[in-house]
């Protein structure tokens, strides 16, 4: 599930172009409602990997499925099959469209690097080549940088050429302060002219800064230092030869380091208490000379970062999902069930699914409940149009809790209506109160069934009104007054028996008392 939720139904009511308008103007406004849910998460966010075009792809998809929406596809056999399929197709490109976002504002820190722009490009969502290119531009800067500097030529123009490419959003990140760090260093060396004798420091400790790597760069320093034919520099640079494998190491080692403070804080920001179990393993790195060992740990933390980066996002987007179904929850009286939903650091589709299926079954038995009592207040008064008349003020309120209710008719105080509202529709009784129903003649039982046809002429007048109004009612049993007629015996007979019995009984007690 991603962005919304429809169900099939059939109106047997409209012809085939007010169906096609309708269905049109349903998806464009679903498809535009969800696709503004997505504008929302790049609300006053500006990065190169994150602009309008993401939008715009997601219109063009819209576009895409509007124009090839056709009275054809409506009037075809598989109308619903292409329809489902194609709207599946859009809420994929929206779900990872969402997740990319997130992707990107999770990664998005200071120590991007070339495998988290992969990263990137591979988590963009079909159509969006624009950004696309931009991010393989972006790669190729990383890796033309680093070519440079690592080519026995690194030419300097060169580096700086490709560092005033760079996106002005991307010029704080490490990266990039780092190459630019790197160019000022290769500008030294070729101003370098042993004026003073701490230039051979300052080339000394620029040789200890650059990673090994770099090769270009490292040979350019040392290629400065044995231009003195002297034998100090040569000495100099024979003792670096011996100690190059323990520099190598120590850079090695605060690499590797500078790499777990990374992921560190990247889980930090993401699952704080796994985090946190980590944080031993981050101190062990720090202690450590083995640098095997300094290497697994960083393997071990960017397994665990991948892993919860996955259930971050899916639980992101499955969150901003549930969002659009917020002020439901609230009108269905689920409001619980999504708060805590949204407090759950994990979430998974299937439980998101159940959630929203049984909020729509709920809000679908709401409005279902809402329609039949609007129709049940215009069938009561037109009942009451026509000269019948409550018993009760409380009517529809009784109703609805499932109690027998009756109205008035006007053929005699002795005759009703008797209603009951049930899942399966009112059941409606014309009824007669008899004292005893064996002392009627049959002349009466005549004439109760003849009053009984004035009931039945009254409700079919009642179901033709409605009907001009669009509420049809349709009898699932109708019994005829001749088939059978409803009498009830009055409660009164049997109250006043009751009381005579209970004052015989008070009599005799009194009697006896005396």
């Amino acid at each position: 599930m991603s962005s919304f939720t429809y169900v099939w139904h059939f109106d047997t009511g409209k012809n085939l172009d007010e169906i096609f308008r309708d269905n049109k103007k349903f998806f464009k406004e679903q498809i535009d409602n969800s696709i503004s849910h997505v504008r929302e998460m790049l609300k006053n966010t500006k990065s190169t990997f994150l602009d309008y075009s993401l939008i715009e792809n997601l219109e063009r998809h819209e576009k895409d499925f509007l124009e090839r929406y056709t009275l054809e596809i409506l009037s075809s056999e598989s109308h619903t099959q292409w329809v489902d399929s194609q709207i599946a197709k859009i809420q994929d490109i929206i779900r990872k469209t969402k997740e990319y976002i997130i992707l990107v504002k999770t990664e998005l820190t200071d120590n991007l690097d070339i495998q988290t722009l992969k990263t990137f490009l591979n988590a963009l969502p079909e159509g969006v080549q624009e950004t696309g290119k931009k991010i393989q531009k972006i790669i190729e800067l990383f890796e033309n940088l680093e070519k440079e500097f690592k080519s026995p030529a690194a030419n300097r123009e060169t580096i700086e050429l490709y560092l005033n490419m760079f996106p002005e959003d991307l010029r704080n990140i490490k990266f990039y302060r780092t190459m630019q760090h790197y160019a000022k260093i290769l500008y030294d060396i070729e101003k370098c002219t042993f004026d003073t004798p701490s230039t051979i420091e300052k080339l000394n400790k620029y040789l200890q800064e650059i990673p090994s790597e770099y090769y270009g760069i490292v040979r350019k320093i040392k290629q400065k230092l044995l231009e003195q034919k002297t034998i100090k520099i040569k000495e100099q640079v024979e003792r670096e030869r011996i100690t190059e494998k323990e520099i190598s190491e120590v850079i090695e080692k605060q690499r590797i380091l500078e790499k777990i403070e990374a992921v560190f804080d990247k889980l930090k920001t993401i699952n704080p208490e796994l985090a946190e179990e980590k944080r031993q393993l981050v101190i062990e790195a720090t202690e450590t000379d083995d640098i095997q060992r300094i290497r697994l740990i960083l393997e071990d933390l960017k397994m665990n970062y991948i892993n919860t980066r996955r259930l971050y996002i899916q639980t992101e987007v499955l969150k901003n999902d549930l969002k659009v179904f917020e002020t439901l929850a609230e009108e269905t009286g689920m409001l619980t069930e999504f708060n805590k939903l949204m407090k759950m650091s994990i979430l998974n589709k299937e439980e998101v699914d159940n959630f929203i299926k049984n909020l729509l079954n709920k809000k679908r038995q709401i409005m279902a409940q809402e329609r039949r009592r609007a129709s049940l207040e215009k069938f009561i008064n037109k009942v009451m149009e026509l000269g019948y008349s409550v018993v009760k003020d409380d009517l529809m309120e009784e109703l609805s809790m499932g109690k027998i209710v009756e109205i008035k008719t006007p053929f005699g105080e002795d005759y009703m209506l008797r209603l009951k509202y049930e899942d399966d529709g009112l059941k409606i009784m014309f009824v007669r109160y008899v004292e005893d129903e064996k002392n009627l003649s049959e002349y009466e039982k005549h004439k109760d069934i003849a009053i009984a046809k004035k009931w039945c002429s009254d409700y079919d007048k009642i179901k033709q009104l409605l009907s001009q109004e669009g509420i049809m009612i349709e009898d699932k049993i109708r019994i005829e007054p001749e088939t059978r007629f409803y009498y009830i015996t009055k409660e009164k007979t049997k109250t006043t028996k009751k009381q005579q019995d209970i004052k015989k009984i008070d009599m005799h007690q009194r009697q006896r008392s005396v």
